[in-house]
């Protein structure tokens, strides 16, 4: 009885141990600064470039210069900055990081772009 008590016992953190390791990142390694790097598509046709240097630009149906600002994000948030102003952003990255869901902080408007990059 003891026999199989203790087999039972090492098969049980046996799976403890290897279970304890599927809750990784569908992207391991990458940070939301890397994900966020690229041009979106809201479905308005409204697109919204990210470049690495923290600056942003949004264009509409071709016409560059809409808007431009700078941006800041943490694993939480992500702040667009317009003439000086910021508008706080929570966001989350779907469809293997190719969807991007913002929703405006205050208001709860929600917002969906698509990776076009």
């Amino acid at each position: 009885m003891k026999k199989y008590l203790i087999l039972n016992l090492i098969a049980f953190l046996f799976i403890c141990i290897c279970l304890s390791g599927c809750n990784e990142s569908k992207t391991p390694g990458r940070t939301p600064e890397e994900k966020i790097i690229g041009a979106w598509e809201r479905s308005d046709g409204r697109i919204l470039k990210v470049y690495e240097n923290s600056s942003y630009s949004v264009s509409y149906d071709d016409v560059s210069g809409i808007g431009w600002g700078v941006w800041d994000i943490t694993e939480t948030h992500i702040t667009l900055y317009w003439y000086g102003l910021g508008t706080g952003y929570t966001y989350e990255f779907k469809n293997n990081d190719n969807t991007l869901e913002i929703t405006e902080v205050g208001t709860g408007v929600v917002i969906v772009y698509a990776r076009v990059d």
